[in-house]
């Protein structure tokens, strides 16, 4: 099979972390981005769901009555009521 070359920017952190990632399952990084490529073509768009929320940073709430750490679960469910 014919091939041709595309050459892109990534963070280098993020480039090794996915390398790593990939590495797990036997692919290097151009096997990986062959089969996100495939896959995309086979559902006709990103072969993931995308939304705006996935990408905003949700800082920690503060602590209130709701929001309080607990022990254990029997703690919690004990607060819960149930």
């Amino acid at each position: 099979m014919k091939t041709t070359n595309y050459n892109i920017r990534v963070n280098p952190e993020i480039k090794k972390q996915a390398e790593q990632t990939f590495a797990a399952f036997g692919l290097n990084l151009s096997e990986a981005i062959n089969i996100f490529l495939h896959k995309s073509i086979m559902v006709h768009g990103l072969p993931f769901n995308v939304r705006e929320d996935d990408y905003q940073f949700i800082s920690p709430l503060p602590e209130t009555e709701y929001s309080k750490p607990f022990d254990n679960l029997e703690d919690l469910w004990k607060e819960l009521g149930i």
